[in-house]
Formats: structure tokens, C-alpha cells, sequence
């Protein structure tokens, strides 16, 4: 049964409820809906015979791009697959066809042909016969599936990871243990002054998994790579007590790990290069305290271009709607 025929027998249960009881007040109050609502589905079942819901056009906006334009910009794409949203808004208005370059990225990205490797992909489908790719481009899309990492919702799958950040005098050579939520991009990260498996027990017990649970998540999962750090019967038991699910990556593909690895990216490009040029730390108590005034920036306050612009703390915290839907699932 489809969802409009669900929603079409509750509004039949609703109007043969108040012609049994003779009472349209009460109907609406049982079925908690207005009078208002009541006298519309009756007159949609008087008018159309039917209860389903209306659907509703899409309206048409005056600033719209014409199809013919779309087709134009799929036929370039053909022709020049290799050319950017730039060089394509250039062609298009040499053609007559007024489409600036963001809205020609826009288009690409709806088509799912944004990237350049996509474009050629969509021109092979294109060309080939029988719609056959050649063995090579099975190759590299295969592995580009390969290495796709997927997290239903907040604490479904945790990414952890050792980042060496280099020797800081009067302390000694400086770890960083890193772990991000592959869903809602929630991130912690600890400093230690040695990479062993004490280091990555400590971290997990007692900043990865208090950090996550003082929101409502729960760590289900945990990603990370084949380092003895994280290969050792010390750090297995302690999982294996919190129930957490241990996964490793492919042996020499640290594109597995690939979100963790993106993070200790950019929080050595936006934090650790620019504060080292202009603070000079004593002790990694102070450099840590620096590293969480970055991380309430980067969850809180920092927008996401892979979660369409949003911060982190939208998808970890459990008032989300997906969250929600996860845990009327466990309850059920």
C-alpha cells in the first residue's frame, strides 16, 4: 500500500466516523483534525470522488533556464568534455544563450557531471557501443566505489586516526589522535607525545566516546587503519567492552579513511600553520587548549561544503529528524 493510499483511508475513516456518530465536532477532535479540514475533504470527495492528496505544480519561475538551454549545455558537454563551467558560460553566450558560470556549475552538478572525470565518463556512456565501457573506465569507477564511505547517522560509522604534527621544544615529538563523525562531520582530537596503543585507548575512552555520549550519540562503529596503535589486544578489549564495532581499512589506501584524512587537512591548513607562526607554546596543555577553541569553530560555527553548507552539530545532535527516526527504530 502507497503512502497516498494510506493517507486517503484515514480521511475515509474520518468522514464515515462522524456519519456514524452524527457528531462532526467530535470526529475532528478524535481524528485531531479542524472543522476546516473536514468540510474540504468532504467537498474533494463530492467533487473529484476521490480522497487522495492533491499533488501540486511545481510553479514556474520567470527566471528558469529553458530546456533548450539545458540540452545546449549537454551537447557542449559531448562535444568539450574537458571544459569548465567558465569556458562552457563563454560558448553558450557566444551561442545566445545567457547562462552564467554559476549557473552553468549549478546544471553540472544536477546532472552529476561537476567533475571532469564524470564528464568523460558521461561521454564514453555516450559513445560507446552497446553502452560497453572500456575496461579501464570500469577500473577506475569501481574503485572510485570502492573507497566511498557510508554513515546512515550520527555515530553509525567514526573515523579515527594518528597525525604526526612534529617536535615542539622542551616537549618532545607531538601526536594527534583524530576522530570524526563520517555522517554529521563532528570531530574531537587529542594531543599526546606518543603514537602506541596507550595513547589511542585513552583517547577513545575517555574523550571519543564521553564527547559523543554528552550529545545522545553512541559510537557503533570504528574506522581506522591497520597501525599497531590500533591492531593490539589492549585496544580491541576496550572496544569489544563498549560494543563498538572495529573496521579497518584496505592494507596501503588511506583513501578508506579518506574523511579523517580530509579533516587533519584542513585543521593543519587553518589551524596548526597559521598559529605556529605566531604563538610559541610551552607545553601541549596550552596548544590543546588552542586546538578545542578551533574545534567548537569547526563544529559549531563552521559551514560544510560536503553537508550542503551546514555545520557539523545540524546532523550529531539527537534532535535531528534522522537521529530521531534511529531511535524510535531501537525502541520498536
Amino acid at each position: 500500500m502507497t503512502a497516498n493510499q494510506l493517507i486517503a483511508n484515514q480521511r475515509k475513516s474520518l468522514l464515515l466516523f462522524a456519519e456514524r456518530a452524527g457528531n462532526i465536532s467530535k470526529a475532528c477532535k478524535v481524528f485531531g483534525v479542524s472543522r476546516t479540514t473536514y468540510y474540504q475533504l468532504k467537498k474533494q470527495l463530492l467533487k473529484t470522488g476521490s480522497l487522495d492528496p492533491v499533488v501540486r505544480s511545481k510553479p514556474l519561475m520567470p527566471n528558469r533556464t529553458r530546456l533548450s538551454a539545458k540540452k545546449q549545455l549537454l551537447r557542449l558537454l559531448v562535444e568539450h568534455p574537458s571544459w569548465g563551467p567558465c569556458r562552457l558560460s563563454v560558448r553558450l553566450r557566444q551561442e545566445g544563450i545567457l547562462l552564467s558560470s554559476v549557473g552553468v556549475y549549478y546544471h553540472l552538478r544536477r546532472f552529476g557531471l561537476n567533475t571532469r572525470w564524470r564528464r568523460l565518463l558521461y561521454l564514453e556512456k555516450i559513445k560507446a557501443k552497446d553502452g560497453i565501457l572500456t575496461q579501464r573506465t570500469l577500473k577506475k569507477f569501481n574503485q572510485a566505489r570502492q573507497y566511498q564511505i557510508k554513515a546512515e547517522w550520527p555515530g553509525d560509522l567514526v573515523g579515527q586516526d594518528t597525525f604526526y604534527l612534529g617536535h615542539l621544544k622542551g616537549v618532545g615529538r607531538i601526536y594527534q589522535q583524530t576522530a570524526i563523525d563520517c555522517f554529521s562531520r563532528f570531530a574531537l582530537a587529542g594531543l599526546y607525545t606518543s603514537c602506541d596503543h596507550k595513547a589511542a585507548v585513552h583517547f577513545t575512552e575517555y574523550k571519543l566516546i564521553p564527547g559523543y555520549f554528552q550529545h545522545g550519540v553512541i559510537v557503533e562503529r570504528l574506522l581506522t587503519d591497520r597501525g599497531t596503535e590500533y591492531c593490539n589486544h589492549e585496544f580491541n578489549s576496550m572496544l569489544s567492552h563498549y560494543e563498538i564495532t572495529h573496521v579497518l581499512t584496505k592494507p596501503k589506501r588511506p583513501q578508506s579513511n579518506g574523511i579523517v584524512e580530509r579533516f587533519q587537512r584542513t585543521v593543519l591548513e587553518e589551524f596548526y600553520q597559521k598559529i605556529f607562526r605566531t604563538k610559541f607554546y610551552m607545553s601541549i596543555e596550552e596548544l590543546q587548549d588552542d586546538l578545542n577553541q578551533f574545534l567548537i569553530e569547526y563544529n559549531f560555527f563552521r559551514p560544510h561544503q560536503s553537508l550542503k553548507n551546514r555545520y557539523p552539530i545540524e546532523l550529531f545532535r539527537p534532535n535531528n529528524k534522522i537521529l530521531q527516526q534511529r531511535f524510535k527504530k531501537l525502541l520498536t
